[in-house]
């Protein structure tokens, strides 16, 4: 009984907590999160974490300071895998003659796939010839696969350097750059500030940016072969014309414009703005798309009608063609490839007008739009004449090429594919734009141009080092590219990579023996002596003379001034190995002297790749094995490892490398094609034959896998299809001496003496 009244006693002399006031607990809820990031960012920050946020950086030499490109900047929008970097770019004191502009874009303004060839370049190359006191600096501020999201940061940034004019080229990532319609859903992404608070989230914040490197981490452990796809990326992301999220993207893409007028406004300049160029009448529509409301019968009449109509066409029949497609568009005229066969039909009759209309509907069409469409052009003219008083200066770069291809739609005359624009077209876009960068600095003391069009052009080129064996490394590069998705999905592909090959094969023949003076390097030289890329280009050129210690100096010379540029040292730590110098090209390529300096792994990584390259494999062997130390998980380290021993004729070794790089990433199609060639090399010719399989089906573009696919079936006596695979393996790679080889070898055991002719007369031709 005492216990119990106890227990009552003590109960009811308990008082109750007091509790906190709501709003005091819902300012606890909300500043305890905040308080949080805080201190993670000071701690952070104090430790030197995070990447830097500006698209220039801040570096320090010879007691004074210069701005340099950020070549991390893209990673504030897109993975580190996807992420591609900004030409290089300083910018030190300016002075008053000196006029600094700056290009923004995607890859077009960029310059692809050869910036030093490029718009910006060519652009600051003739404005030299222009002026008769001035200086001027043109500044790439264009990254690949960037839209106009991008562009505006960049653009804002820019306005802290001293610019006299920007100049805004692009539109052809609006839908697959950054944030564009297919990576969020509609309501959120028609909200354009929610879009910008994303990105000053990912930008600013460095907890942000460690949980986004640690979960991409994850991500390139799991999937360790990754590379970057380029185009191939975006195959899933196909939006029609009529996808209410277009609408969003068109008012993103103006209002960014806006912006970045504004933006150059407030610093008292102008902005250029470019339409477009793109490819209409020589590139079909990467993807097209039926009426989704279309039925089977209906698809059945359509197909048969448009089947038929290019039956007619490619026997170039084009007015039946043209009747066929008719039929086809009274059932679904919103399929992108029906308009684009309609307009070559009526281009082929002379009815260029129509035709003109339905180049434009095919590619307003087109589902996989990697191409700026009619409607972003007319946006750029919009915004031109709306923001006008606000220093908008429209430059309608596309009207301005069609002089060239006689105002019909552009082709293949200024574009080398989709978007990019060839040599030529670079060139006549920037001389066509010198009158309206004129009138945007118009006191500037200009002079009186004497020079025609073709002398600036031949100038230009000479000034570049632009030569017939330039033009042939484009074209490779383009050829390489169109063997790939998305472009082999078009519907005149195997017509365009022929004609393409046989312009390599021609240009092959034009280069023989043929190659620029040391007088010419010299002389352009004299105009640009810190241009790197000329720099670059004559060091090679003694290199490739044996002229190795006149590289070195030639490098370090450079280096002496240019300190911290990365694509220099790398080139003179490769010439300091040809002088067996390791450590003073690691010194070269790890020094602190430059931001954009490697580790040592990334140091070795490099170097050993060019002795490879090189066949120097005794070399690269000690490289590789100081690597394995620091990264046992290394792809590239374990098969190249495998490559040195395979020359080596250390079989167990090989089969061992081999069986690592697989274990940690079975997909890796060059591990594949190695272990091919392991068991080839030990005359088991069933599982080489089965390793080159799995390669071809795991990357069929592949004309390594192609080549020893096809070896091993004919080594097994299959000749039909062995040929049919080392044929592909030159498709693909049309200047492949080896592949032409074996061909000749093949057709001589056949007895087809003419095909062994030409077979040989290839071998010869790349083999130079």
């Amino acid at each position: 009984m005492k216990r119990k009244r106890d227990h009552k006693k003590s109960k009811k002399d308990c008082k109750p907590v007091k509790q906190s006031p709501l709003w005091a607990r819902l300012s606890l809820a909300i500043l305890s999160p905040l308080v949080f990031i805080v201190i993670v960012e000071l701690v952070l920050s104090l430790a030197g974490y995070g990447r830097a946020r500006t698209f220039f950086v801040k570096w320090r030499y010879q007691n004074q300071s210069v701005y340099l490109t950020n070549h991390h900047y893209c990673e504030h929008f897109v993975p580190r895998r996807l992420s591609r970097t900004p030409e290089y770019s300083i910018l030190s004191q300016k002075t008053p003659k000196t006029r600094r502009i700056f290009v923004f874009g995607g890859s077009a303004a960029y310059g692809d796939p050869e910036p030093a060839l490029g718009f910006c370049r060519q652009l600051e190359v003739l404005l030299n010839t222009q002026s008769e006191d001035m200086s001027y600096e043109v500044i790439n501020a264009a990254v690949t696969s960037m839209n106009s999201h991008v562009a505006r940061r960049i653009a804002l940034d820019c306005t802290h350097y001293e610019p006299d004019l920007f100049i805004v080229y692009m539109g052809n990532n609006e839908v697959v750059g950054p944030y564009g319609p297919p990576t969020l859903p509609s309501f959120l992404y028609a909200k354009r500030g929610y879009i910008n608070a994303c990105i000053t989230t990912r930008q600013q914040l460095r907890l942000v940016q460690l949980l986004s490197n640690c979960l991409e981490n994850i991500r390139s452990s799991e999937q360790s072969n990754q590379e970057w796809l380029g185009m191939e990326a975006f195959l899933s992301t196909q939006i029609t014309k009529n996808d209410p999220k277009l609408k969003y993207c068109y008012q993103h893409f103006r209002d960014n414009i806006r912006d970045i007028v504004m933006a150059a406004e407030t610093c008292g300049i102008k902005t250029l703005l470019c339409t477009v160029p793109t490819n209409l009448r020589a590139c079909a529509p990467f993807g097209s798309q039926h009426n989704p409301s279309f039925s089977a019968e209906q698809l059945t009449e359509w197909e048969t009608h448009f089947n038929t109509g290019r039956e007619h066409q490619q026997a170039g029949d084009f007015e039946n063609a043209l009747k066929h497609y008719e039929m086809s568009a009274s059932l679904d005229n919103e399929y992108a490839d029906l308009a684009y066969c309609m307009a070559q039909s009526l281009e082929a009759l002379g009815r260029l007008d129509e035709a003109g209309t339905l180049y434009h509907a095919a590619c307003d069409l087109d589902t996989l739009r990697f191409r700026a469409d009619s409607t972003i052009n007319k946006l750029i003219h919009a915004q031109a004449e709306a923001l006008a008083e606000h220093g908008a200066v429209l430059f309608d770069m596309v009207h301005n090429l069609e002089q060239v291809s006689e105002g019909k739609p552009l082709g293949s005359e200024v574009l080398m594919d989709h978007v990019h624009l060839s040599f030529t077209g670079n060139f006549l876009a920037a001389y066509f734009a010198l009158p309206r960068i004129r009138a945007c600095l118009p006191d500037d003391s200009w002079a009186n141009n004497t020079r025609t069009q073709e002398q600036l052009f031949d100038m230009c080129a000479g000034r570049l080092l632009y030569d017939s064996r330039q033009q042939r490394n484009l074209i490779a590069i383009m050829y390489s590219r169109k063997t790939r998705p998305p472009f082999i999905n078009q519907i005149d592909h195997y017509r365009e990579l022929e004609n393409l090959r046989n312009t390599l094969i021609q240009i092959y023949r034009q280069t023989r023996g043929v190659q620029t003076s040391e007088e010419e390097i010299r002389e352009s030289l004299k105009h640009r002596p810190l241009d790197p890329y000329l720099n670059r280009y004559y060091g090679r050129f003694l290199i490739n003379h044996n002229r190795i210690g006149e590289a070195v100096d030639l490098y370090e010379k450079f280096l002496e001034v240019r300190l911290f540029n990365m694509m220099l040292r790398i080139e003179s730590a490769n010439a300091q190995m040809q002088f067996h110098r390791k450590e003073k090209a690691l010194d070269m390529l790890t020094s602190k002297l430059t931001p954009y300096r490697y580790d040592k792994k990334e140091a070795l990584l490099a170097l050993g790749s060019d002795l490879i390259k090189q066949g120097r494999f005794i070399e690269a062997e000690s490289l590789y094995l100081e690597l394995l130390e620091l990264d046992s998980k290394n792809i590239d380290t374990l098969i190249n490892l495998a490559v040195i021993y395979g020359q080596k004729g250390a079989t167990t070794k090989v089969k061992t490398y081999l069986d690592k790089a697989l274990k940690l990433d079975p997909a890796s199609t060059k591990a594949m094609i190695n272990m091919g060639n392991y068991y080839a090399s030990i005359n088991q010719p069933e599982a080489a034959l089965k390793w080159f399989a799995k390669a071809v089906d795991a990357e069929p573009h592949n004309y390594l896998a192609h080549l020893g696919l096809g070896a091993q079936k004919v080594r097994n006596n299959n000749l039909k299809e062995g040929l049919v695979h080392i044929l592909k393996a030159v498709e693909l790679k049309p200047d492949f001496a080896r592949g032409y080889e074996i061909l000749a070898a093949i057709y001589k055991q056949t007895g087809q003496e003419e095909r062994v002719k030409v077979c040989s007369e290839f071998n010869q031709l790349f083999s130079e």
